[in-house]
């Protein structure tokens, strides 16, 4: 029975709620959320979720609740980015939430996620000067702090910010520092809310790299990308450096591996539910 519970803590959150224990349910609530995103299972999970923190707002006010929050609330928008799209208004509304709990608890690695999920927010709302300003603050806080993981998270979205700025040079410098920055013993398991750090940086070393003459080595880098996600068993990443690499054929005018790959990720995102990889993938449809 032990064992049961233990491989499934949505059971131990509904006893320990029903049994008055607010705190272990909120744990446990937490816990499935996470176990389903683990699955892929992001519907699930934002429910598990957006539980622990009804439950969290019962609770009396301290620094210790509101960083439990924060890691909450940071791993409901990850859920949220993956079912509802990037710049669904509930996204921003979660991560504004994570932001202002990890600075008042004092949370860095929260701060840290928070910061990259509103940067990611933002740009994909059409807010690029402020996506820049809060990349930019993640990027300097991981610098600031010693924290090299939010130093690559930072350099991974002003890749992509520069990117969509037409500041190609400069993004590619940010993609090219996150591979020198990634690990493989360290992150190699490591997904952020946007994807795995190095499919996203060879992905976005790829679009890069065709814009500025270099068709050739864009292509393998955009090889590299779809390569390691599908290893990786990813489907978010999948669908990102797939939709990437379409990109990157796009530019080289090889219309058949554009549809090719614009067609799988498609599939991908229908099957998955990631409603921004599906549309951003039928823009290709016209060519």
């Amino acid at each position: 029975r032990a064992a049961e519970l233990g491989a499934h803590p949505e059971l131990v959150a509904r006893h320990a709620e029903a049994a008055g224990q607010i705190a272990q349910a909120i744990v446990s609530y937490q816990e499935a959320g996470e176990t389903a995103q683990a699955r892929f299972a992001h519907e699930e999970a934002i429910g598990h979720l957006r539980h622990a923190t009804e439950l969290l707002s019962t609770e009396a006010p301290s620094s210790e609740r509101d960083a439990r929050e924060a890691a909450v609330q940071v791993a409901l928008g990850a859920s949220l980015i993956a079912g509802l799209g990037f710049s669904h208004e509930t996204v921003a509304q979660t991560f504004e939430r994570a932001l202002a709990l990890s600075e008042a608890s004092g949370q860095i690695h929260s701060l840290g996620f928070a910061l990259s999920g509103l940067a990611t927010y933002a740009h994909n709302a059409g807010e690029i000067e402020r996506a820049d300003q809060l990349a930019t603050r993640l990027l300097d806080l991981g610098r600031c702090t010693g924290e090299r993981d939010l130093e690559l998270m930072g350099h991974r979205c002003l890749g992509v910010i520069r990117y969509y700025q037409g500041r190609f040079s400069s993004a590619l410098a940010h993609n090219e520092a996150n591979l020198t920055l990634y690990e493989t013993g360290r992150h190699h398991d490591w997904l952020t809310i946007t994807g795995h750090p190095r499919t996203t940086a060879l992905a976005g070393t790829g679009i890069n790299l065709v814009v500025l003459g270099w068709p050739e080595r864009a292509f393998e880098r955009a090889e590299e990308a779809v390569t390691l996600a599908r290893k990786l068993g990813h489907p978010f990443s999948t669908a990102h450096a797939l939709f990437y690499e379409a990109n990157v054929h796009a530019t080289r005018r090889d219309f058949a591996r554009l549809h090719e790959r614009a067609a799988e990720t498609v599939e991908l995102a229908e099957a998955q539910g990631f409603p921004s990889w599906m549309v951003l993938a039928r823009t290709w449809d016209a060519y």
